[in-house]
């Protein structure tokens, strides 16, 4: 097995391994990563679904309503291009309780659906003893980084489209883009800060992007296996495309980049990842 997974005292990732495993129900697919060597204290993911549609060449409307809720979630639907997805800014990609049927409709505006709950998963070791930090029908993440309150207005989803970008200060998710919180972004100027009048612009992805960032430590949440938390922060960007190079394979992809990062004091080792 793996050792010294995820020490706090690293600073450079490892090479990671992933195995793709096809379950019963021949749409699940679920990514396993398997860590061979000693990581570091940043790591990123890439999961990426694929699907087969008949393209639309338009930008498709979303539905982007910040809610407040008992649980201090924002609770939102996304049509990326072809599929449309309910989600939460906990870990959740793929969301039943905003409507209480299956949170995935492909093709968009078909009322078929073909995922009802997905979500991120981590277990790891603290001093031999199993840890988890998953995503499930019930979260183990809350919103925002590590030590944040995750009541605070700005730990909520940030979406934006490629034509944002040629009015940047008309969208409020551009002038408040969380860079301090890890969001990208590109600094003309090299000047380390974020500011749109020197033409600094988050990082675009695709054709439309959302980012969020959660963490674990919150021991109250930890209902799925019990466990205490792992205390990780992990920030979250998913994107899609509507009409990159004509390509109708991409109108049928969502992209999704998860980076987490150890913000406890203890080493996580035999670290394990998956989407469920």
């Amino acid at each position: 097995m793996p050792e010294n997974l995820c020490d706090p005292s690293h600073t450079i990732s490892c090479p990671q391994y992933m195995a793709l495993i096809r379950g019963e129900n021949s749409r699940k697919f679920y990514w396993i990563l398997t860590i061979r060597r000693r990581t570091l204290k940043i790591l990123y993911i890439m999961f990426i679904l694929i699907l087969t549609a008949v393209g639309s060449s338009e930008l498709p409307t979303t539905n982007v309503n910040h809610s407040e809720s008992s649980r201090y979630l924002d609770a939102s639907s996304f049509v990326f291009n072809n599929i449309a997805v309910d989600m939460q800014n906990n870990g959740m990609l793929v969301d039943y309780h905003l409507t209480g049927h299956s949170g995935m409709e492909w093709p968009n505006g078909s009322g078929k659906y073909i995922d009802f709950q997905a979500g991120i998963w981590f277990a790891g070791k603290v001093s031999d003893q199993i840890r988890t930090a998953v995503a499930e029908y019930g979260p183990e993440f809350v919103p925002g980084p590590f030590g944040s309150d995750p009541n605070d207005y700005e730990n909520r989803f940030y979406y934006i489209t490629k034509y944002d970008l040629e009015n940047p200060l008309e969208s409020s998710d551009i002038i408040n883009w969380p860079w301090m919180q890890g969001a990208p972004w590109i600094d003309v100027n090299d000047d380390g800060y974020y500011d749109i009048s020197d033409g600094d612009l988050p990082d675009m992805h695709g054709d439309f992007m959302v980012w969020y960032i959660a963490n674990d430590a919150d021991t109250s949440g930890h209902t799925v296996f019990g466990t205490d938390p792992l205390n990780i922060e992990m920030s979250v960007l998913q994107w899609g495309y509507i009409d990159a190079f004509n390509n109708v394979s991409l109108q049928n992809m969502i992209f999704t980049q998860v980076q987490f990062q150890n913000k406890g004091e203890d080493q996580i080792d035999d670290m394990y990842i998956s989407l469920w």
